[in-house]
């Protein structure tokens, strides 16, 4: 099995990035209130936080959670979908 490339960084200016961390920090400090909260669900938020947050600790998990198959089809589903919304935003700005 070959090694996945790292990704690059996601599109966009500082600002862009500075605003995806400080709402996935935000997003994943209420989901972990969410665990202790029954009207909030905390595992989703904390889901959704942990993948806006841009830190290279993200892409060492990505890459040992490669080696299971289970991980490897997830990561082929988010790609196909990745890459069908990449075409149809070049579809719709053209």
């Amino acid at each position: 099995m070959t090694e996945p490339k790292p990704t690059p960084p996601p599109p966009g200016g500082t600002l862009n990035r500075v605003m995806r961390n400080v709402f996935g920090c935000v997003l994943l400090l209420i989901g972990i209130a969410g665990i202790f909260l029954p009207f909030v669900q905390g595992i989703l938020l904390i889901i959704g936080g942990l993948t806006l947050i841009d830190v290279p600790a993200k892409g060492r998990a990505h890459r040992k959670l490669m080696r299971y198959r289970w991980y490897q089809r997830i990561a082929k589903v988010h790609d196909d979908w990745l890459q069908r919304w990449h075409d149809w935003r070049a579809r719709r700005s053209s």
